[in-house]
């Protein structure tokens, strides 16, 4: 349905939106619109790669790397999973595990939450934690191209500019404009903070791959085809996701097909 065009994956994506900001801090008219930058064909949605050659082939890289690319674009998924073969994923227990820790957590601090907006903030800081070191990253490689300044070997320095930079985006994100682009660390703390914030839910394994899919659609696509739940979520009235970034939220058939035939 898709024509083989796929979102990049969650971490990707977040990445990307830290360099847009960055970037665009520094050179507004360098970057390209951050709707752009966030998909691809299918079968690069694991990275991006090509083959690399020496030696006479050198000289025909360019030409054999495009073709490489215009191949990638063709591969359909039902080749893709052909490809891969049948494969288990380990990542539901650890997600199963991760859910138990966590609702714990929740419970034994519940009594230190004292509003929504307070919520979100701790969730804020919770999905800042996760891209700490590969915001570095996006620092170093922005300095080493514009003055050529290698990263530091120093650990305790990187952990150093990773708790600056964490800082630097928890105030960013305090900011309705910069929530728009920093929009898969926004979503995915509001959805994590509604369920710390309503008192008896619990987290479950699915929720973490929910909360990605919803991060994607709803700052990414015009309609998310979803379930009650997290319509419920999405929707709630301090909440209010659907209406910050205008995309229409449906749980059933109809509404599904209602909304694809006002197009």
């Amino acid at each position: 349905m898709s024509l083989g065009v796929s979102l990049i994956p969650f971490e990707m994506r977040g990445n990307t939106e830290v360099a847009h900001l960055l970037h665009a801090a520094r050179s507004p008219e360098s970057v390209y619109p951050l709707e752009q930058l966030m998909w691809t064909k299918l079968a690069y949605i694991l990275g991006f790669s090509q083959p690399q050659f020496s030696g006479p082939l050198a000289a025909h890289a360019l030409e054999i790397q495009t073709g490489f690319v215009d191949h990638m674009w063709t591969i359909p998924l039902r080749e893709m999973m052909d490809r891969l073969g049948t494969t288990t994923f380990p990542g539901e227990m650890r997600f199963e595990k991760l859910a138990e820790n966590l609702n714990a957590a929740n419970q034994q601090h519940a009594a230190e939450l004292r509003s929504f907006e307070q919520t979100y903030q701790t969730e804020v800081h919770g999905v800042l934690d996760v891209f700490e070191e590969s915001t570095v990253d996006i620092v170093e490689q922005m300095v080493f191209a514009e003055h050529g300044i290698a990263p530091p070997g120093d650990p305790e320095q990187r952990r150093e500019h990773g708790r600056q930079l964490h800082n630097l985006l928890f105030a960013a994100l305090q900011r309705t404009e910069t929530s728009q682009t920093l929009r898969s660390f926004h979503i995915v703390a509001m959805l994590f903070a509604y369920v710390r914030w309503n008192a008896g839910q619990r987290l479950k394994a699915n929720d973490f791959h929910d909360f990605h899919h919803a991060s994607g659609a709803l700052g990414y696509c015009d309609a998310f085809f979803t379930e009650r739940s997290l319509r419920a979520s999405i929707t709630a009235a301090h909440m209010a996701l659907d209406k910050q970034f205008q995309c229409n939220v449906s749980v059933s058939t109809d509404e599904a097909i209602g909304y694809l035939k006002s197009l």
